[in-house]
């Protein structure tokens, strides 16, 4: 189905519907859930930002900013999902934010995950994580180059873009550009889950020392189980590049997988929006313990 059958819109200036397949009740799930987990992720970004009682290091901004990107990539043709096609103009600025998204958020979480393990492994060594903190700060360059490479490679293409089978969101008419972000993903989930498994067996060899040091930095049982959880988000993004290899002309199944996928941001949002210095913050009505001003930034607590 093509914009110029009755639409009275250039036929020039538009696209491809791609399939009838499109699900205005799953549209409307997958839509619901990325706007929940935009709202969500940009309250707790301005909570952090704003309070005084909130101390976060620079790569959990990125973090939290690379998957409220996400969210709103996805949602880029919201409202242009049934019916008559999108643009151009607009499917291939959506379709390039799509591609770009992915490498932002793996690469965010891996420096984030990699900033942890060492501050971990270096203990309370204040003078050694200060310096972890420069060099990452240098390395928040390496998600945003990836961002503008891929957006850049993808308004190259405009006569790729589609809008896809489910109707959800637009992208490139090329099994080669998934394969491309499914080896990009995968590499980030493997150096993830080894940073994020060797932060946790750190822990779990300490946990002896930690129960008789009472000053010991705020690392607890919570950091493990959060750290652990928020693991299964990377996994959850190969998984879904990887099924929807096969299944590229399914509209069904491609309808499925970006639902799971628009779950990730509300996944981000609770793992993170949980930590205890920010629900304090939220319940204004409790006073804060005199110690808690005092603590240092912490990703994770």
């Amino acid at each position: 189905m093509r914009c110029d059958h009755g639409t009275g819109r250039d036929p020039r200036k538009c696209i491809d519907t791609g399939s009838d397949l499109s699900q205005p009740q799953l549209i409307w799930v997958f839509d619901a859930l990325l706007s929940a987990g935009a709202l969500q992720l940009v309250i707790i970004f301005l909570t952090a930002l704003l309070s005084k009682r909130v101390r976060r290091v620079v790569t959990w901004y990125m973090f939290i900013f690379a998957w409220i990107i996400h969210s709103l990539s996805f949602l880029f043709i919201a409202g242009r999902q049934v019916g008559s096609p999108p643009t151009i103009g607009i499917c291939l600025v959506g379709s390039a934010l799509i591609y770009a998204s992915p490498p932002l958020t793996g690469f965010s979480t891996l420096i984030l995950v990699l900033q942890l393990y060492l501050n971990v492994s270096f203990g309370r060594s204040m003078e050694k994580r200060k310096q972890i903190e420069e060099y990452f700060h240098i390395m928040l360059i390496l998600p945003l180059m990836m961002f503008v490479v891929v957006v850049v490679g993808v308004i190259a293409e405009p006569k790729q873009i589609t809008r896809d089978k489910s109707g959800m969101i637009c992208h490139l008419d090329d099994p080669g550009s998934v394969v491309w972000n499914t080896v990009i993903l995968t590499l980030c989930v493997a150096l993830v889950l080894l940073a994020g498994g060797s932060t946790i067996r750190i822990l779990w060899r300490r946990r002896k020392a930690m129960r008789n040091m009472h000053d010991f930095d705020p690392i607890t049982k919570g950091l493990v189980c959060r750290l652990a959880l928020f693991n299964i988000a990377p996994c959850m993004v190969l998984i879904y590049e990887v099924v929807l290899i096969p299944f590229s002309d399914n509209g069904i199944k491609v309808t499925f997988c970006h639902i799971a996928y628009a779950s990730l941001p509300n996944l981000a949002a609770w793992t993170f929006g949980s930590q205890s210095d920010i629900m304090r913050v939220w319940m204004f009505w409790k006073k804060d313990k005199p110690d808690l001003m005092s603590r240092k930034p912490e990703a994770f607590r």
